[in-house]
């Protein structure tokens, strides 16, 4: 697979162990990477940092309240970021497998590129990611308009 050196990727992940994995995972493939712990701050660093990808968590806080999916709504709601390819990484269909969230059968209210569930296996983690960069532009770039 192609090599995408120096791409900027925002994690917005709220568990500690978490991002400490993904920093060891993707440190040997030189991306720049930068980590925010909750939505809010994720945006904000989203619009500072205009990155490459967005690695999104779903569930955040004690509560387990799912403030991805609002993140993820907002941003293909923005111009200026709805083409930023964004990869959900979460727990929420082991946490409430009733749910069985997935890219290809939720993109009406779910408009995310490519979807992992934790935990991941870094080879599948790393794959997906390169793939993403590569592809450059998220597919739901003129989301709601364009479904798939």
């Amino acid at each position: 697979m192609e090599e995408v050196k120096n791409a900027k990727i925002i994690i917005i992940e709220d568990d500690i162990d978490i991002t400490e994995t993904l920093k060891i995972i993707l440190q040997p493939h030189n991306f720049i990477i930068t980590f925010a712990t909750n939505p809010e701050d994720g945006l904000q660093k989203i619009k500072e940092n205009n990155p490459d990808l967005i690695i999104l968590d779903v569930m955040f806080g004690p509560e387990h309240k799912t403030l991805g999916f609002d993140l993820c709504l907002k941003l293909k709601q923005e111009k200026s970021l709805t083409k930023i390819p964004i990869l959900m990484l979460t727990a929420i269909n082991v946490e409430y497998p009733q749910f069985n969230f997935s890219d290809k059968t939720d993109n009406e209210y779910l408009p995310v590129d490519d979807f992992l569930n934790k935990p991941v296996k870094s080879d599948d983690l790393v794959k997906k990611i390169k793939t993403l960069l590569i592809q450059k532009e998220s597919k739901w770039t003129n989301w709601p308009e364009k479904t798939l």
